[in-house]
C-alpha cells in the first residue's frame, strides 16, 4: 500500500483560515498533490483544543472532495492530559482521563451524522506522550488509562476502544517498556499499545507533503503505523503537523484508516 498522507492540529479542522477553512487551505491550497486522507484531533474533554462537532468532519470531507478524491476521510482521535500528569500520575488519574476520552469520543461519533465507528468495531485511541517532562510516561497512569479504554462499553457488549500511543521512541526505557507491554518495575505488564504513532525523527525537507520515504523510529520492537515527520507547519510555528501512515491490510484494505473514525 502506498503511503497515506495526513495532518494533525490543535485547532479545529473547520477553523477560519485565510478566507477558507483550515482543512481546505491545507488540503487544496498548500498540499494538494499529497491527496490527504486523515486528520488527528483531540477528544479529551472540554479543553480549547478539543474536537468541536460535526462541522469539523464536514470541513474535512469538503476539502477532500474538492481535491478530486472520494467523499470519505478519517479522523485520528487523541487523548490529551497535563504533560506532568501523564509523566508522573496515578492509576486513578489515568483511569479518569481514559474514561473522559472514551465518553467524549463516543458522544461525538454517535451525535455527528458524518462520523461513524470503524466497520469492524476496533477504534484506536492514541495517548499523547510528550518528550518535555521526565520520566514522560508514568507506569501507573498508563495502566489506568489502558484499562479504561479496554473496558469502556459504548453499548451492550460493544467495547470498541484499543489503546494506542503517540510517542517519541528515542525516549526508550520506561516509555517503550510500557507501550510494548513489557511493563516497568512490575507495573503495566501485558498492556501493549495496539498502534504506535512515532514523532521521530523530524526529518526530510521540512513542511512538505508528500514527504520523505517511510523511516520512523521504532520503539522496542513496535513498528509504527503512523509517523509525524514534521511539526509546526504554515508558520513559525504554524498550526499543523505533517503525518503519514503505512500499515498494510486492514479489514477493508485501507490500512490504519480502518481503525480510525470514518467520515462520509
Amino acid at each position: 500500500m502506498p503511503l497515506q498522507w495526513g495532518v494533525d492540529s490543535y485547532d479545529p479542522i473547520n477553523t477560519s483560515y485565510y478566507g477558507t477553512t483550515l482543512a481546505n487551505y491545507v488540503i487544496n491550497d498548500t498540499y494538494a498533490s499529497a491527496h490527504m486522507e486523515f486528520w488527528g484531533r483531540y477528544f479529551s474533554g472540554e479543553g480549547p483544543g478539543d474536537f468541536t462537532g460535526n462541522g469539523e468532519a464536514v470541513a474535512l470531507l469538503n476539502a477532500i472532495t474538492s481535491n478530486g478524491q472520494p467523499q470519505r476521510g478519517w479522523i485520528l482521535p487523541l487523548s490529551d492530559d497535563n504533560t506532568g500528569t501523564i509523566a508522573t500520575g496515578s492509576v486513578a488519574q489515568g483511569t479518569n482521563a481514559g474514561n473522559a476520552f472514551c465518553q467524549n469520543t463516543a458522544v461525538w461519533i454517535d451525535d455527528c451524522p458524518n462520523m461513524s465507528w470503524p466497520g469492524d468495531g476496533q477504534l484506536y485511541g492514541y495517548l499523547d506522550i510528550e518528550n518535555t517532562y521526565s520520566p514522560y510516561l508514568s507506569p501507573n497512569y498508563w495502566d489506568g488509562w489502558w484499562l479504561a479504554l479496554w473496558n469502556f462499553e459504548v453499548w451492550s457488549g460493544y467495547y470498541p476502544f484499543y489503546p494506542a500511543a503517540y510517542a517519541d521512541p528515542w525516549l526508550g526505557g520506561q516509555v517503550c517498556g510500557m507501550i510494548s507491554g513489557q511493563g516497568w518495575n512490575g507495573v503495566g505488564e501485558n498492556r501493549p499499545a495496539y498502534s504506535l504513532w512515532s514523532y521521530e525523527p523530524q526529518t526530510g525537507p521540512g513542511c512538505v507533503s508528500p514527504g520523505p520515504s517511510w523511516n520512523p523510529s521504532t520503539c522496542q520492537g513496535i513498528l509504527p503505523d503512523a509517523w509525524q515527520y514534521w511539526q509546526g507547519c504554515l508558520g513559525s510555528p504554524g498550526p499543523i503537523d505533517l503525518d503519514c501512515a503505512n500499515r498494510a491490510g486492514g479489514p477493508y484494505g485501507n490500512g490504519l484508516m480502518d481503525y480510525l473514525i470514518y467520515c462520509s
